[in-house]
């Protein structure tokens, strides 16, 4: 089951076709789980749109309060649902207008730990790393073509060999007791449910590290975690020929799930 919701009434093929989402792909979002017609990290998902308006289109805020009545709206016609994906979508007419598109699908709740191994990116380094960019191309043309060689993701590295992000999600590292997550550089998205996390964490007391993570150090981490608004936290078993072990995950695993009000399924 699917729904669409489109800002504008009327929207003409022209406005359609010839908007800045199509013709510079230009096309901002915000991706969140909708959990029985609640919008999970609403605020956060709601400020990161925000933030976004200020940045690319001057400040014109009034189109949040719509979005975020029909984001809730939404939500209420698939209430009876544990697990819809909810992609609210910004695009600029020619004309100026700035409209969106919210789609919501059901869909279910991925368990399995995953396999990855690691590609090279080139990551955009003109946006603020809150701005979720509509530039994923490369990113689910590649896991598509490792999902066939039965390869769930990658993790990606940039020309420094600096540790980025999954295709969809933030990395965490474990090194013995201390939680080891990246600065914000190029390519590392400030990821909705990566704030919630080491809100998490913070308050539980674990130790934690930001700091840069270079690509040779990944086989000296005891586990690595992917973050993800909608999945939540999975484990990586698996990064080419290096095996990962699950001691500290479900132990954070069970404290976020609590934390964000029991909402996921518990991993494998």
């Amino acid at each position: 089951m699917e729904l669409t919701y489109i800002s504008k009434r009327g929207l003409t093929t022209t406005e359609a076709l010839l908007n800045k989402g199509i013709l510079w792909g230009e096309a901002p979002f915000t991706t969140a789980l909708v959990h029985h017609g609640r919008i999970v990290f609403e605020k956060s998902h709601l400020e990161r749109l925000r933030k976004t308006i200020d940045y690319l289109y001057g400040e014109r805020r009034e189109v949040l309060a719509h979005m975020s009545a029909a984001m809730r709206e939404m939500g209420d016609q698939l209430s009876e649902h544990p697990y819809v994906y909810l992609r609210a979508t910004l695009f600029e007419l020619g004309s100026g207008e700035l409209e969106f598109i919210l789609w919501a699908v059901v869909r279910d709740m991925p368990t399995e730990s995953l396999a990855m191994t690691l590609v090279q990116d080139a990551p955009c380094i003109h946006t603020p790393n809150y701005i979720k960019r509509s530039d994923y191309s490369f990113k689910f043309r590649n896991r598509n073509k490792l999902r066939r060689q039965g390869i769930d993701d990658a993790i990606y590295f940039d020309s420094q060999n600096r540790v980025l992000d999954s295709s969809t999600g933030n990395l965490f590292f474990v090194k013995g007791d201390k939680i080891i997550y990246s600065e914000y550089i190029p390519g590392v998205l400030e990821g909705v449910l990566r704030e919630n996390l080491i809100e998490c964490m913070n308050r539980k007391g674990h130790e934690l590290e930001q700091r840069i993570i270079l690509k040779d150090e990944l086989p000296s981490f005891d586990e690595i975690w992917v973050s993800n608004a909608f999945v939540g936290l999975q484990r990586v078993s698996k990064l080419d020929e290096i095996e990962y072990k699950r001691e500290y995950f479900d132990i954070i695993e069970e404290q976020l799930n609590k934390y964000c009000g029991d909402i996921w399924p518990r991993k494998n």
